[in-house]
């Protein structure tokens, strides 16, 4: 199976595709993040520039891991071990996996906030929020007893939740509070204070400010699952059944039509990744004409881990 990576200028974006695993000579180049391979089993750097990027080699954690979600800017990844234990893996210097001692037996949704200092997790009604920095730590916990659809987390620990009965709550150490209502909602996210969010009963990407309302940023033209907001501020990534779209904040859409069926981004330095089925693909649209390449797996990788 190849590797493959996108960046959507100023948007990192992954994905899967199934084919054979493309060999070549090991190469030493700047690492642009990294992503879980969940053929692997391990979290591997994505190496090289746009357009001549590759899967490199594996972040050598003592402990084996099943999942891990990954906040590559930080290198953090909230991780399930091959003994089914919830942990933060970290490998900014020597790496290391922190089993949390959590109250949760599963994962249903991981969010990072931007700098990777807060993490929220959440398997449907309770969300629990950790500090990552020094030894892991609980800072609090909510409950949205109608279970939780889409998770955010800003630096502070505020917690944005889309919830099955079709709203999207606001929780703080101030309390809950309902920022919107009377929809489907699939994603939300921060941008700055604002929540953002994707309306899938309308197929809306919308603005809700701090202070109360509902602005429409864009009018999308089929159901939108994940959303990712760019370092900036001033674009988002959304993805579609037929690929993806990168909406600019005054509403212009670029469609990027894929047989790749998309299911979730994940933020990669100050860029977007967007994960599908464990393998990436590059994409530029830095340039005149958006190019698509391909990012291959240049080294064999052990999964390995402590046994």
């Amino acid at each position: 199976m190849k590797r493959y990576a996108m960046l959507l200028g100023g948007l990192l974006i992954s994905w899967t595709l199934t084919a054979a695993d493309a060999a070549g000579p090991r190469m030493s180049s700047p690492v642009l993040g990294y992503m879980f391979d969940d053929a692997a089993k391990a979290i591997r750097t994505i190496s090289g520039v746009p357009g001549a990027a590759s899967l490199g080699e594996a972040v050598p954690l003592p402990s084996a891991v099943t999942t891990a979600y990954v906040q590559s800017s930080a290198r953090e990844a909230v991780v399930v071990t091959k003994e089914g234990e919830i942990a933060l893996a970290s490998w900014t210097n020597d790496a290391r996996v922190t089993v949390l001692e959590t109250t949760l037996t599963s994962l249903k949704l991981v969010a990072f906030s931007k700098s990777g200092t807060r993490f929220a997790l959440s398997e449907g009604p309770t969300v629990e929020v950790w500090k990552a920095t020094g030894t892991p730590s609980l800072v609090s916990r909510y409950q949205a007893d109608a279970g939780v659809t889409a998770l955010a987390v800003d630096n502070e620990g505020v917690v944005l939740a889309a919830t099955e009965d079709k709203f999207v709550m606001r929780f703080s150490d101030h309390g809950s509070e309902s920022l919107a209502n009377g929809a489907d909602w699939s994603a939300v996210a921060f941008d700055g204070t604002d929540a953002i969010a994707v309306d899938t009963t309308h197929n809306e990407l919308v603005r809700i400010p701090a202070d109360g309302g509902r602005n429409v940023i864009a009018a999308l033209p089929e159901f939108v699952g994940a959303l990712a907001v760019a370092a900036n501020g001033e674009s988002f990534a959304v993805t579609l059944p037929t690929g993806l779209a990168l909406v600019s904040a005054a509403g212009g859409i670029t469609h990027v039509a894929c047989d790749c069926q998309p299911k979730g981004l994940d933020a990669l330095e100050g860029i977007l990744t967007v994960q599908i089925r464990g393998t990436s693909l590059l994409f530029d649209a830095s340039t005149g004409v958006p190019q698509l390449t391909r990012v291959p797996s240049l080294i064999a990788v052990n999964a390995g881990g402590a046994n």
